[in-house]
C-alpha cells in the first residue's frame, strides 16, 4: 500500500525536478549575462536590494543628489532605479556621446503607465517607439501645427492672449505679489488650446482647462509602478491606473465631441480667425489616405496631448527662469525695461515684428564650406577691436548670428562684406524676420559712383539726399569727404534687391540749396515746377531747362546682374555756365565686392578701407551665446 503512494508521486518529482534544472539553467544564464553586461556598465555607487539606488536620491532636490555622486564615480555613471538600470551622462562631452553620436540607439523613450493610457498607448509623436511609424507621426505634427505659416496663422490669438495676460497682470498690481507663474502658465494653455481646437473650444474651456492640468500633474510627476513594472498589482494598489483611465475617460468625451463638431462642418475652416486649427488639419491628412499608418481618432488626440504639454509646461520653465534672472540682476532688468518702453511708448501691445525691434543691428555671417569653432571666431572678433560690446549666437553649423550695441560698429562689420576668420571665408547678410538659411537676403550694399559731379555739388549733405532717393545711406568715402579725387563722388548705400530704382532722380539748383532731390514725381503745390522741370524717362526733354537727370530705365536686378552698366545723361544747354558742354555725367552701380578688388580705380588712398581705421586694443569679452 506504501508502495503504491509512493510510485503515484513518481511523476510529480520528475516534473519537479525537470523544472527545477530548467530553473537553475534560465537562472545562471541570467546571472552570466548580468555579470557581463555589469562588466561593460559604467562604475556607480552600491545598491540595495529591490530598492537599488533609490534611497540615495531621495529628498526634494535629485539634481544635486546625483551632481554629489558624479562628482565620486565619474560623468558615465550607472545607477538601479528599481528594476530599470540607467545612465547617467554628467559632462557635455558624455552628453554629446549619447545624444549626437549615439542619438539613434537612445532615440527611445521608456514606458510609463500615463504613456500608455493617456497617450493610447503611446501612439503620439514622443513616446512612440523610434521608426517609420513614429517618423510619420513627427510630420504630421510639424505640418499640421509646427511650421513656421500656421504659427504665423495663430498671431491673432497670441495677440488677444498677450493682451489679456497684461491686462490681468496691471489690475492685480499693488502691495500683494503677482503668482506670474500661474498666469502664464495660463496664457500658454489657453493659447494653444485656442490654436488647437478651434473656436468649439471655448465651451469646453472651464472643464478641459482643469482636466489638462491633471494631465500635466501625473505626466510630470513619479509613480512607483514605473520603477518596478513586473509588478502588476502596484497600479491598482497605489490607485495610480484606475485615476488615470478615469482623467482618460473625461478627456476623451470632450475630444469626442470637438472632432464630431469639426466633422460636421468640415466645409468650413473652424479657426476663431478663419484660419484651419490643428484638428481641421488633422483631418484633411486622415481623409487623403496618403499616410503610410492610417491616422485614427485615437492619434488625433494623442497629438493633441503633446502639443499642449510641449507648448505650456516648457514655455512656462523658460519664462520663469528669465524673470528670476533679471530679478537676479538688476542692471540686465533696466536694460530690458528700457528696450521695451522705447519699442513700445504707449503702453501697447505690439505683435511680433515689433518686439525683435533690438535685433535691427544684427548681421548673419555665413561659413559655405566649413566652420571653424566658436572659440576660434570668439577669439577673431576680439582682435576686430569694436568700440560696443556685441553677442554672437550659433544658429545653425553655418550661419552666426552677431548683434551690435553700437551702430558704428554694426555699420563698419556691413560694410566690409566679407571677412576672413581663421582662415574661412565668411560673407555678410543682414538678419530680417522670417530669415531663411537657404535663401540670401535681398538687401546688399552697393557702392554708387557720380563722375563728373560738379564740386559743389559734393557737399556731404547734398550727397545723403542723392543716396537716400537710391537707398539707404551708409558711408561717403574719405576721398569724397576730403575732396581729394577731382569731379567723382563715391557713397554706399542699401538697396533691395527685389524693389526697383527709381525712374529718374532730379537735381536742381534749388534742390543743392535746400538739401533736397526730388525721386518721386512733383507734388501738387509744385504745380509750376512740375510743368518746367517735367521729364521723360527715356531722354531729356529740351523744357528741363534746369535738371540734370540721373536716368534709371532698367530695373535694380538687371544693374545689378550687369554692375558695371553705365547710364549717361548729357547735361542741358541752358547749363554752360555751369558745366562745360563736353561734360557728360555718369551713373556707375558697383558691388562692393568687385569695388574692393578694383578700389584703385576709386581711391589712390590706402587708409580708406574701414578696418584700417580701427584700434587693435581689445574691448571687453564678447557675450556668447551658443544654440
Amino acid at each position: 500500500m506504501m508502495h503504491l503512494a509512493l510510485s503515484s508521486w513518481i511523476p510529480f518529482f520528475l516534473l519537479l525536478a525537470v523544472l527545477s534544472l530548467n530553473f537553475v539553467k534560465k537562472w545562471s544564464k541570467k546571472r552570466s549575462s548580468d555579470h557581463e553586461m555589469r562588466n561593460n556598465l559604467p562604475p556607480g555607487p552600491p545598491k540595495l536590494p529591490i530598492i537599488g539606488n533609490m534611497h540615495q536620491l531621495m529628498g526634494s532636490l535629485p539634481h544635486h543628489s546625483l551632481k554629489s555622486l558624479a562628482e565620486k564615480h565619474g560623468d558615465l555613471m550607472h545607477l538601479m532605479l528599481g528594476e530599470i538600470p540607467t545612465i547617467v551622462a554628467s559632462s557635455p562631452r558624455a552628453a554629446e556621446a549619447i545624444l549626437k553620436t549615439n542619438d539613434t540607439a537612445f532615440a527611445d523613450r521608456p514606458g510609463f503607465l500615463a504613456g500608455e493610457i493617456l497617450f493610447y498607448g503611446c501612439s503620439d509623436m514622443t513616446f512612440a517607439p523610434y521608426g517609420e511609424y513614429w517618423r510619420q507621426m513627427r510630420k504630421i505634427s510639424t505640418l499640421g501645427f509646427l511650421s513656421i505659416r500656421v504659427v504665423r496663422s495663430f498671431s491673432l490669438i497670441r495677440q488677444d492672449e498677450i493682451s489679456k495676460l497684461v491686462t490681468s497682470i496691471r489690475e492685480e498690481s499693488g502691495p500683494e505679489a503677482v503668482n506670474l507663474t500661474q498666469k502664464v502658465s495660463k496664457y500658454t494653455s489657453l493659447m494653444v488650446c485656442r490654436a488647437a481646437l478651434g473656436r468649439e473650444f471655448g465651451r469646453h474651456q472651464d472643464k478641459m482647462m482643469e482636466l489638462l492640468q491633471e494631465v500635466l500633474e501625473n505626466t510630470t510627476g513619479f509613480d512607483v509602478s514605473d520603477i518596478f513594472p513586473s509588478w502588476r498589482i502596484l497600479p491598482y494598489i497605489s490607485r495610480a491606473k484606475p485615476k488615470l483611465v478615469e482623467l482618460k475617460n473625461k478627456i476623451d468625451a470632450i475630444f469626442d465631441v470637438i472632432i464630431q463638431e469639426h466633422v460636421e462642418n468640415q466645409m468650413e475652416k473652424n479657426g476663431e480667425f478663419g484660419q484651419e486649427d490643428l484638428v481641421d488639419v488633422l483631418l484633411r491628412i486622415q481623409q487623403s489616405g496618403d499616410q503610410k499608418f492610417p491616422v485614427t481618432y485615437a492619434n488625433i488626440k494623442a497629438i493633441f496631448m503633446n502639443i499642449f504639454l510641449g507648448g505650456t509646461d516648457t514655455s512656462v520653465v523658460v519664462v520663469e527662469w528669465a524673470m528670476a534672472e533679471m530679478i537676479r540682476n538688476p542692471r540686465v532688468l533696466a536694460k530690458v525695461q528700457s528696450e521695451i518702453r522705447e519699442l513700445l511708448p504707449t503702453g501697447t501691445v505690439a505683435i511680433e515684428e515689433a518686439l525683435i525691434a533690438p535685433h535691427k543691428m544684427c548681421l548673419v555671417r555665413k561659413f559655405s564650406y566649413g566652420c571653424p569653432k566658436m572659440e576660434e571666431v570668439r577669439e577673431e572678433f576680439k582682435k576686430i577691436g569694436f568700440k560696443g560690446s556685441f553677442f554672437l549666437g550659433l544658429m545653425n553649423p553655418c550661419h552666426v548670428l552677431i548683434r551690435f550695441e553700437l551702430e558704428e560698429d554694426y555699420q563698419h562689420c556691413w560694410l566690409s562684406s566679407i571677412w576672413n576668420i581663421a582662415g574661412y571665408q565668411m560673407p555678410i547678410l543682414k538678419w530680417r524676420p522670417g530669415f531663411k538659411f537657404e535663401e540670401d537676403p535681398p538687401s546688399v550694399p552697393i557702392w554708387v559712383s557720380l563722375h563728373e559731379l560738379p564740386l559743389e555739388w559734393t557737399n556731404p549733405r547734398v550727397l545723403y539726399s542723392i543716396a537716400t532717393a537710391v537707398g539707404k545711406p551708409l558711408q561717403i568715402d574719405t576721398p569724397t569727404l576730403n575732396l581729394t579725387r577731382a569731379l567723382v563722388a563715391c557713397f554706399c548705400v542699401e538697396v533691395d534687391l527685389t524693389k526697383e530704382l527709381p525712374k529718374s532722380i532730379r537735381i536742381t539748383p534749388e534742390n543743392v540749396a535746400s538739401n533736397e532731390v526730388l525721386s518721386e514725381a512733383p507734388t501738387q503745390s509744385r504745380a509750376r515746377a512740375a510743368e518746367e522741370f517735367s521729364v521723360n524717362p527715356n531722354s531729356v526733354s529740351m523744357n528741363s531747362n534746369h535738371c540734370i537727370l540721373l536716368n534709371v530705365s532698367n530695373s535694380f536686378a538687371n544693374l545689378f546682374v550687369k554692375p558695371f552698366k553705365n547710364i549717361s545723361v548729357a547735361p542741358q544747354r541752358n547749363l554752360r555756365d555751369e558745366l562745360s558742354s563736353s561734360e557728360e555725367m555718369h551713373w556707375q552701380i558697383i558691388p562692393y565686392d568687385d569695388l574692393q578688388i578694383g578700389r584703385s580705380s576709386f581711391s589712390d588712398d590706402e587708409g580708406d578701407d574701414p578696418r584700417s581705421r580701427l584700434s587693435n586694443e581689445e574691448k571687453d569679452d564678447a557675450l556668447i551665446h551658443e544654440s
